[in-house]
């Protein structure tokens, strides 16, 4: 009887070892700088594009902040975004990042939006959707890899 316990408790335990070496951590393999273009558009208004670095940093197992750097002049002018809580799922070679509901305070303004994107053979494509406070248009931006 004491066998049968033993060896329950060791099917047991290494059914639990089992589990946890199959947990994939696919936010370390998004992780990086990212050099491409950004395009910006407001309504029906695109803006010039521009040469930008997106930096994506694991924050967690499947999940990474992505930041989107200071872009526009004048009244268009866009400060740093760092989005943090970035889900990142696999299919197939593709690595897919989202986040449904951004909620993120930068320079006393509230940004609210989504944001969408995948990272395949080391190339990111981004879509975001944001709003700065009030603002009752987003402001809608799509970087590629160069």
């Amino acid at each position: 009887m004491k066998n049968v316990r033993m060896f329950a408790l060791a099917v047991v335990a290494m059914l639990g070892l089992t589990m946890v070496g199959c947990s994939k951590d696919y936010a370390d393999k998004v992780t990086g700088s990212y050099e491409g273009t950004m395009k910006m558009s407001v309504q029906s208004t695109d803006y010039p594009s521009v040469d930008a670095t997106v930096v994506i940093k694991s924050e967690d197992e499947n999940l990474v902040s992505i930041t989107i750097p200071a872009m526009g002049e004048g009244r268009m002018a866009m400060p740093e975004l760092t989005i943090g809580g970035v889900s990142v799922s696999k299919d197939g070679k593709t690595y897919n990042l989202s986040k449904e509901e951004i909620n993120i305070t930068v320079e006393e303004i509230a940004w609210t939006g989504t944001l969408s994107g995948s990272v395949e053979s080391e190339k990111l494509t981004l879509t975001t959707s944001l709003k700065p406070g009030a603002m009752p248009m987003s402001i809608d931006l799509t970087f590629t890899t160069k």
